[in-house]
């Protein structure tokens, strides 16, 4: 990696030379110099963009064709230039000129609008970007090594694919399926925007992805498509009774004309330097803040949590249990906590007698592969069971956000349940729920809710 980054510094360095070159000897009567001042510069862009001609995604076609004219140049000047005084002398004057920029502005906008408005094709009418498949060592590789190569893949080019594809709603590492068979191999795994049981056409996602790792050698990645429905929160019966009990459903006590409220549902009791807590997803116990752009929680003077929530209250008064004290929104979590007020006004049970937490458990990808059954307790949707998906996810999209290493369900949720938690059979928890879509739920891992927050759990 050192070796590749000094080789593309000295390649910098060239082609700044060669220009300068051009610069000043462009019109006068050094034309040895300016021969050699373009094969300089054409060195250094081997040596500066080794990736150049390796069909990246964009101006592919555009940098192609840089590259051939600027070699047409050079032919020029070998050709007639060593015995001419200036550029204007082989007759690259300024009408040239126009001509030159006039292609390449033309192949430019092409471009643009290729890659903005062109005539797609369907997920099922794959094009590979990378050929020769069979030849690709990357299926020889271990099932670790295939796994961190994706994962390196996904973290250089999430973004990258996300606005290239901006109905994709996840990315992950899983085994690629053929006729509902799972191959021996694993594949870059895009989650898409499915509409009426039907996969959108305005995608064109490669049956391969040609990747460059750090060591120089370029793998051919397979990928897989599953159409799903768009994530959204989890927004969205409770009761009246005291103490409340672990997933009923709470919000903020703040006037609807003075900011957004969001009704969820209590997933844990939990303490931190030995007081007790309430907790549940920062976007339903901060969802002001939120719809603001704050994603750390501090201080707010409207702080109170009420239980049932807002639009559970069927005009009763609001019970006050807790205060915001403490959240945070990032790329991995979506996470808040609520000091209790008094300190007995939540225990640690499932109001639909489920039972209560029993302990932790880290996921495995046996368990991802054996489908491993869960169960969630929410405010909407009560007592459901589902099963793992995908453990720890690489990148999922919820709206404008992205989330990072979320554990993926089947759909066991609806509006109202974010903040709910998920457990095994033995009320082991696994995490709480942020999201669903028309066939998925996400999962934040409870370890990573745990460390952040530093907390932990009432038993």
């Amino acid at each position: 990696m050192k070796n590749d980054s000094k080789t593309q510094i000295f390649g910098y360095t060239m082609i700044f030379t060669g220009v300068l070159a051009i610069i000043f000897f462009g019109f006068g009567d050094n034309s040895s110099l300016i021969a050699i001042s373009f094969f300089i510069i054409m060195l250094g862009v081997a040596l500066a963009f080794p990736k150049l001609l390796e069909g990246n995604d964009g101006l592919s076609t555009m940098r192609i064709v840089v590259f051939m004219m600027t070699n047409v140049i050079c032919l020029l000047l070998l050709k007639i230039g060593w015995g001419a005084h200036s550029l204007k002398e082989i007759e690259l004057d300024e009408w040239w000129m126009g001509v030159i920029a006039f292609v390449f502005g033309a192949k430019a906008t092409q471009s643009y609008f290729d890659n903005k408005f062109g005539t797609p094709k369907t997920p099922t009418e794959k094009t590979g970007e990378a050929v020769n498949p069979d030849q690709d060592p990357f299926k020889q590789l271990s099932a670790d090594e295939q796994k961190r190569i994706i994962n390196e893949y996904i973290k250089l080019e999430s973004k990258n694919l996300k606005n290239k594809y901006p109905e994709i709603q996840g990315l992950s590492v899983r085994q690629k399926e053929k006729a509902g068979n799972k191959e021996d191999f694993y594949s870059l795994h895009f989650n898409i925007i499915k509409k009426e049981n039907k996969l959108s056409s305005n995608l064109l996602i490669p049956e391969y992805f040609s990747h460059r790792t750090s060591n120089g050698t370029i793998y051919n990645i397979p990928t897989d498509i599953t159409g799903i429905g768009e994530i959204t929160f989890s927004y969205y019966t409770g009761n009246r009774e005291m103490p409340k009990k672990l997933g009923l459903s709470c919000s903020r006590q703040i006037p609807k004309e003075n900011g957004v409220v969001e009704v969820g549902t209590i997933g844990l009791k939990v303490l931190k330097n030995g007081e007790p807590y309430l907790l549940s997803c920062y976007h339903v116990l901060c969802a002001p803040e939120l719809s603001q752009g704050i994603t750390t929680f501090s201080s707010s003077s409207n702080d109170k949590i009420i239980s049932p929530g807002d639009k559970d209250r069927n005009g009763d008064d609001p019970e006050v249990i807790a205060r915001v004290t403490e959240g945070k929104f990032t790329n991995y979590i979506d996470v808040a906590i609520a000091k209790l007020i008094p300190k007995d006004s939540l225990i640690s049970s499932y109001y639909n007698d489920n039972g209560k937490p029993n302990g932790i458990l880290r996921l495995m990808e046996s368990h991802a592969k054996e489908s491993y059954k869960v169960k969630l307790v929410g405010r909407t949707s009560g007592l459901r069971s589902g099963y793992i998906i995908d453990n720890y996810e690489a990148t999922t999209y919820v709206g404008k956000h992205t989330f990072n290493e979320l554990i993926v369900c089947s759909k066991m949720s609806d509006g109202g349940d974010s903040g709910g938690t998920v457990t095994d059979y033995e009320n082991n928890l696994i995490g709480m729920l942020v999201a669903d879509s028309i066939d998925r739920s996400y999962i934040i891992p409870i370890e990573a809710i745990l460390n952040t927050l530093q907390i932990t759990i009432d038993y």
